[in-house]
């Protein structure tokens, strides 16, 4: 982001730490995250960019960002629920999109983020699919993963949260949802 808009978002991010879990903020112009990653350059290092200008994703996909990178910009790196789906394999719970080989589901809801300058909207999350006897157990799982979203903000009736199809996702790919399952909500990143 350009640094005239960092302190909008990095308040966005605060008020919003669910959806963004703000691990670093870079100093204007700084291209690695030396808490993260030595010898890291985030305008090289990422396989495939989605670059968006004024709030619209250009049509293209970009390789590298070097030409857009400028000594003012500032770069957040957020956490992502990816980190605690290991622990909850190795706890004897699948994960349906990973069984899959699919992208994680991700709805739009009809709650409302903190807004912050810019920045607002409302709050997206993931969904993954459990039996009701095993929340108890995902929940103390991934609530350890504070800077990953923590524990799901809501299990069951994805009405509530304004999602109408379990089976049309707003974002990422869909999952089968088991008759005997209930779908249990991150809070995302994609917010």
């Amino acid at each position: 982001l350009p640094s005239s808009v960092a302190n909008a978002f990095g308040r966005f991010c605060a008020r919003n730490s669910r959806a963004c879990p703000l691990l670093y903020r870079s100093l204007p112009g700084e291209v690695a995250a030396p808490p993260l990653a030595t010898n890291s350059d985030i305008r090289i290092h990422v396989p495939l960019y989605r670059v968006f200008e004024h709030g619209k994703e250009r049509e293209t996909k970009a390789e590298t960002v070097t030409t857009i990178f400028h000594e003012n910009s500032v770069v957040f790196y957020l956490g992502c629920s990816f980190s605690f789906e290991n622990a909850l394999i190795e706890a004897g719970l699948p994960i349906r999109n990973v069984t899959q080989k699919t992208n994680v589901t991700m709805f739009s809801t009809s709650l409302p983020c903190a807004p912050s300058g810019e920045f607002g909207g409302t709050l997206v999350v993931s969904m993954r699919p459990f039996p009701p006897s095993q929340i108890d157990r995902i929940d103390a799982i991934t609530r350890r993963y504070k800077m990953a979203h923590g524990a799901p903000i809501h299990a069951g009736q994805p009405d509530l949260l304004g999602i109408g199809n379990l089976n049309k996702p707003d974002f990422g790919d869909p999952v089968v949802v088991l008759e005997e399952e209930s779908p249990l909500f991150w809070a995302c990143g994609v917010t």
